[in-house]
């Protein structure tokens, strides 16, 4: 799938022949990852960005979030299904431990597949990214 928002070959450069992260799946912590786990995130969060979050982009835009008229602030209605598809499908906090809910994923890994949702449609991304940080917070 070519997407038009990241070049996911040079994601993959820099993962796995620069940085080496390969190295990182030989510590226990991360013993359950591999190449093919990463590019089988890389593929889903490249779906996931063109498919759900992308379209929300123009929409989201015009629609923008408001306050109702009394003073609840409501966010585009087209965020909705998106933000339960990317938290049905573990987007939230995939790097955060199993015990905390998350996959125990790497930071980089990550990292990597949020330049994807960000890159689809950062105003969105912006409410699953500030209810991370009120967790860690918490």
């Amino acid at each position: 799938m070519s997407n038009g928002l990241v070049n996911l070959r040079d994601q993959q450069f820099v993962l796995f022949e620069q940085i080496g992260i390969e190295k990182l799946f030989e510590k226990e912590q991360f013993a359950d990852y591999s190449k093919d786990v990463v590019l089988m995130m890389q593929n889903e969060a490249e779906k996931m960005a063109v498919n759900v979050i992308l379209p929300t982009y123009a929409e989201g835009d015009k629609e923008a979030c408001h306050l109702d008229k009394d003073g609840q602030v409501r966010v585009p209605k087209c965020y909705h299904d998106a933000f339960k598809k990317y938290c049905e499908g573990g987007w939230v906090a995939p790097m955060k431990a199993p015990e905390f809910g998350g996959q125990g994923a790497p930071i980089l890994v990550y990292t990597a597949c949020t330049e994807l949702f960000s890159a689809a449609n950062y105003a969105f991304l912006m409410y699953p990214g500030l209810t991370l940080g009120a967790g860690g917070l918490v």
